[in-house]
Order: structure tokens, then C-alpha cells, then sequence
């Protein structure tokens, strides 16, 4: 079997005990990263009004951050 037809588990079990080679654990840590990376997308797609709230904090953190006009009289 594939590394790539192999569940998350059976992955993380093969990486733990050693089994795999090093050409293979390169394989199978990258398997793992795309499949985390590919659910973390299907959920942020699945909660965009998320991403949104995270951008306008981002934003409001930005703007925030500038020191004001009148601070600067001093």
C-alpha cells in the first residue's frame, strides 16, 4: 500500500515506531501537512464569516497600533 492510501493513524504510528526510511518519513510528514492543511481549508470555507472577523481584527489592530497626533505634542 501506498503511503498516500494510508490513514492519518497509520501514518502517525509508522512515524513513531521508526519503520520508515528517511526518504519515506520526508514522504509521510508531507502527507500529513497537505491532509491537515486541506482540512483546515475545507473548515475555514465552511466558516467564512470567521476569516472575515479575523480580518477586520487584523485591520482594527493595524490602525490601532499608530500612535495618535496629539501624542506626539509632548
Amino acid at each position: 500500500m501506498s503511503l498516500h492510501e494510508e490513514t492519518d493513524a497509520e501514518l502517525k504510528a509508522k512515524l513513531s515506531s521508526g519503520e520508515l526510511g528517511d526518504k519515506k518519513t520526508a514522504v509521510a510528514e508531507a502527507v500529513l501537512r497537505r491532509r491537515r492543511a486541506e482540512r483546515i481549508q475545507e473548515w475555514l470555507q465552511r466558516h467564512v464569516w470567521l476569516e472575515a472577523l479575523v480580518a477586520a481584527l487584523g485591520l482594527t489592530a493595524l490602525v490601532g497600533s499608530r500612535p495618535s497626533p496629539a501624542s506626539n505634542d509632548t
